[in-house]
C-alpha cells in the first residue's frame, strides 16, 4: 500500500491519570475498567471505505488499502477480510500512541476465521502484528492460533474447531518477557497455552527466557489482518466484528464482562434448536418397523432412544436414533404389536453447538397406526393331459367305440375330486400353505383331499361311487381304445391360526425347547452365544433373548434359558421364512397374543415383544407361529422364566452348537453330565 493511501491514526496524548493503565500499575479490578484505544465496531464501517471510526480514546480513524474490505449482507455486522485472494490487500493501519511506558498490550476481536490460516499463503497469515522491524505477532497458521516472533513458532492454542464459528478472542502480548507471560481467553475463558499445539512448526519455543524479539512499535503503529514483513503475503481471512486495543493488561474478570456485553449484540447463538419437521411413515403402516426422519432448526448433538416415548396402544416399541448428532436425523420405531404410535421428543433433550437446549417443550409427532394385514388364501387349479387312466383323486374319462371290447366294469370308475378347505377357529387367519398338512396334534388344525393312507376320500356332501385302485381290464383290442383324457384338479388346503386357548403347548424342560413342522417332530441344534439363544432347523433360524426396559441385555438364567421380568421385551429374529407371510407370536400358559409381524422380502423377522405385566412369575412357553423357507407351517416354542432365577448364566450358556431333536420318540445324544439337565417333556402324540 502507498504511503499517500495510509492514514495513521493520531497519536495518543496521556494525561497524569492516564499512568493508571500502564501494565505495572493496572492490579485487580480498575475502577473505571481501562478504556480502549482503539475501538472498531463493524457498524461504523462503510464497505468499500478506506477508513474505520475509531471509537476510542485514541481517537483518529484507522485506515485500509485502496478500495477497502466488503461488509456481510446479513446476520450480525462484520467486515470481511478477502485474505491473500482479495486484490485490494485487505488490511487496516492504526497506532494506540507511544509504548515507551508500556509493558504489556490487550487485543480484544470478535473474529470468525474463514480457513485454517494458511490456505492462501503457505507461510500463515497475521490477525494482529506490529509495523516495522519488531516482528512480534498473533499468527494463525494451520489451525493454530498464538504468539509468534518469525521465529517459526506458534505459543498459543489449537483452534482446529474455530473456523466459520464467531469467538471473542483477547491476547495478552508481554514486552520482553518470557512466552510463558502471554495469555490468551476465549469467549472469556483463560486457556493453557503451549508451544506449537498443531504440531506442525519444526522449531522450539523458549519459554523460559526473554526474547529481544518480543517487543512492541514504539509509535504504537500496528496492522490489523496483515503483517508488513512482506507486501501482500499475510493477509488473513476472516470477519471482524468488533476490535479492541488497550495499552495494559485486562483482568479475568475484565475479559469476561467484556465477553459477556459483547456477546449480547448478537455474536453468541442464544437461540434454542427446534424440531423444524418431521416426515413420518405412512398410515396406516403394514410393518411394524417404521422410520421417521426429524429436522432440526440447526445441528444438534445428544440425541438417543431414551429422549422419546411413545404414548399410543401399540406395546413393546423400541426407538433407536441412526445417529446421536446431525441436522437431518433418522429415528426407528420397531413395535411388537399393531396400534397407534405416538412418538414423542422430550424438551430440552438436545444441544447446539453453542451449548443452548431444545426443543422448549415436548414435540409431538403426527400419530401412525400400525396394523398388519393378515395373508389372503389362494386357490390353484392345474391342468395335465396322459394316457394314464389311473389315477388318485382325479376324474377320469373313457371313450370306447360300440363296436369294440368294453373294459370290465370294475375298472372304469369316476372319482369326484374333494377340495376341504378348514374353517380358523380364530377371527383373523394368518397362515397359509399351498401344500397339504395333516397336523398331529392339535396345534394346525387342517384336512387334506389326499388322506395319508393314499386312499380315494369322499366329499362330505356327496357321495362318491365305489372304486377298486390300479385294476386292470381283462380284454381289450389296442385299436379300438382312444387316447384318455385326464383333468387333475390340485387342491389347495387353508390353515388357520388356532385361537389362543386351543393350541397344544409341551412342557418345556430347562434348556430345552419344540418344534413341529407340518405336525411332525423337528430336530434343531441349540446354541447359546451373548446371552442370545440359537435355534437353526433346516429351514430358518430363530434368535432369540430379553432386553431390559432400560435397553440393555439381560443374562440366561443358570439352565440356559431366557429370563427376564415382566414389561421387558423378548427380541426375536428369524431369517428363511416365507416372504410376505406373516408370524404370530403367543405366550403360554396365560394365553396371550404378542404380536403379529409381516415376514419381509428377504424371509426375515426382526422385532420386539413386551412381556405382558400381569404375567405371573415362572415358568412359560414364547410360542411363534409360522411358515418356513419351503412353505411349510411350523409351531415353535421356547422356555421363558420371568421373574425367578436371576442368578446369572450356568453352565449350559457354553454348549456351542450341540444337536438336539426336539420331539417325542427320539433319543437325546448328549454328554452324560449334561443328559439329565437337557431332557426334554415331549409332545402327546394321539396318532401313535
Amino acid at each position: 500500500m502507498k504511503n499517500s493511501l495510509i492514514f495513521k491514526i493520531a497519536t495518543v496524548c496521556f494525561v497524569a491519570t492516564a499512568a493508571s493503565l500502564v501494565a505495572g500499575e493496572h492490579v485487580g479490578l480498575s475502577t473505571p475498567p481501562p478504556s480502549p484505544i482503539v475501538h472498531f465496531e463493524a457498524s461504523d464501517y462503510t464497505a468499500s471505505s478506506t477508513s474505520w471510526t475509531n471509537k476510542g480514546t485514541g481517537g483518529g480513524a484507522g485506515t485500509t488499502a485502496t478500495g477497502g474490505m466488503t461488509k456481510t449482507s446479513s446476520g450480525v455486522p462484520a467486515v470481511v477480510f478477502a485474505g491473500k485472494e482479495s486484490s485490494n490487500s485487505d488490511r487496516v493501519e492504526g497506532s494506540i500512541g507511544s509504548t515507551t511506558s508500556v509493558t504489556r498490550v490487550t487485543v480484544e476481536m470478535w473474529v470468525r476465521m474463514k480457513d485454517k490460516g494458511n490456505a492462501q499463503n503457505a507461510f500463515g497469515s497475521m490477525l494482529f502484528s506490529w509495523s516495522g522491524s519488531p516482528h512480534y505477532n498473533i499468527y494463525h497458521y494451520e489451525h493454530g492460533v498464538g504468539f509468534n516472533t518469525i521465529n517459526s513458532e506458534i505459543y498459543g492454542i489449537n483452534a482446529t474447531s474455530y473456523v466459520n464459528e464467531w469467538k471473542h478472542l483477547t491476547f495478552v502480548m508481554v514486552k520482553n518477557g518470557t512466552a510463558a507471560d502471554q495469555k490468551i481467553y476465549v469467549n472469556g475463558i483463560l486457556q493453557a497455552i503451549s508451544c506449537n499445539p498443531v504440531g506442525n512448526l519444526s522449531s522450539s519455543c523458549d519459554s523460559s527466557t526473554v526474547i529481544s524479539g518480543r517487543t512492541f512499535n514504539a509509535s504504537g503503529n500496528f496492522i490489523l489482518m496483515d503483517n508488513g514483513y512482506s507486501a501482500n503475503t499475510w493477509n488473513a481471512k476472516a470477519d471482524v466484528g468488533m476490535l479492541r486495543v488497550y495499552n495494559t493488561e485486562l483482568t479475568q474478570s475484565e475479559v469476561t464482562d467484556a465477553f459477556t456485553t459483547s456477546a449480547a449484540d448478537g455474536y453468541v447463538d442464544a437461540v434454542a434448536p427446534t424440531v423444524s419437521s418431521v416426515s413420518v411413515p405412512t398410515s396406516p403402516s403394514v410393518s411394524q418397523n417404521l422410520s421417521y426422519s426429524y429436522t432440526f432448526s440447526e445441528s444438534i448433538t445428544g440425541l438417543s432412544g431414551a429422549d422419546f416415548s411413545q404414548n399410543g396402544t401399540a406395546t413393546g416399541c423400541v426407538v433407536t436414533p441412526a445417529t446421536t448428532s446431525g441436522t437431518i436425523i433418522q429415528v426407528n420405531v420397531a413395535c411388537a404389536s399393531d396400534g397407534t404410535v405416538i412418538l414423542k421428543l422430550a424438551a430440552n433433550s438436545v444441544t447446539d453447538i453453542a451449548m443452548n437446549t431444545g426443543p422448549t417443550s415436548v414435540h409431538t409427532a403426527s400419530t401412525i397406526t400400525i396394523a398388519v394385514p393378515a395373508p389372503t388364501s389362494t386357490t390353484t387349479t392345474t391342468s395335465t393331459t396322459t394316457t394314464t387312466s389311473t389315477t388318485t383323486s382325479t376324474t377320469t374319462t373313457t371313450t370306447v367305440p360300440p363296436t369294440t371290447t368294453v373294459v370290465a366294469p370294475t375298472t372304469s370308475a369316476s372319482v369326484a375330486p374333494t377340495t376341504t378347505v378348514v374353517a380358523s377357529p380364530s377371527t383373523s387367519p394368518l397362515l397359509t400353505t399351498a401344500s397339504t398338512v395333516a397336523s398331529q396334534n392339535s396345534s394346525l388344525t387342517a384336512a387334506s383331499s389326499v388322506p395319508a393312507t393314499g386312499e380315494p376320500q369322499a366329499s362330505a356332501t356327496t357321495a362318491a361311487p365305489s372304486v377298486k385302485r390300479n385294476s386292470v381290464p381283462t380284454t381289450i383290442t389296442p385299436a379300438s381304445v382312444v387316447p384318455t383324457t385326464t383333468t387333475t384338479t390340485t387342491t389347495t388346503t387353508t390353515t388357520a391360526v388356532p385361537a389362543l386357548s386351543e393350541i397344544e403347548v409341551p412342557t418345556l424342560a430347562t434348556g430345552g425347547g419344540a418344534l413341529r413342522v407340518n405336525g411332525r417332530a423337528v430336530s434343531v441344534e441349540i446354541s447359546r452365544i451373548n446371552n442370545q439363544v440359537v435355534y437353526t432347523s433346516e429351514t430358518f433360524v430363530a434368535r432369540l433373548n430379553v432386553v431390559t426396559r432400560d435397553g440393555s441385555l439381560s443374562q440366561l438364567n443358570a439352565g440356559g434359558d431366557l429370563a427376564g421380568n415382566a414389561g421387558d421385551s423378548i427380541k426375536a429374529e428369524f431369517t428363511g421364512l416365507t416372504p410376505g407371510s406373516a408370524v404370530e407370536v403367543r405366550m403360554y400358559s396365560d394365553p396371550t397374543l404378542l404380536g403379529r409381524t409381516k415376514v419381509d422380502e428377504t424371509g426375515a423377522v426382526s422385532a420386539m415383544y413386551e412381556i405382558p405385566l400381569q404375567l405371573e412369575q415362572g415358568g412359560h412357553s414364547f410360542a411363534v407361529l409360522g411358515i418356513d423357507g419351503k412353505g411349510d407351517v411350523f409351531n415353535f416354542f421356547a422356555p421363558v422364566k420371568v421373574g425367578v432365577e436371576g442368578d446369572g448364566p450356568g453352565a449350559l450358556t457354553l454348549l456351542i452348537g450341540i444337536p438336539v431333536l426336539l420331539a417325542a420318540g427320539f433319543a437325546l445324544f448328549l454328554p452324560p453330565m449334561l443328559k439329565k439337565r437337557r431332557r426334554f417333556s415331549l409332545f402327546h402324540n394321539p396318532t401313535k
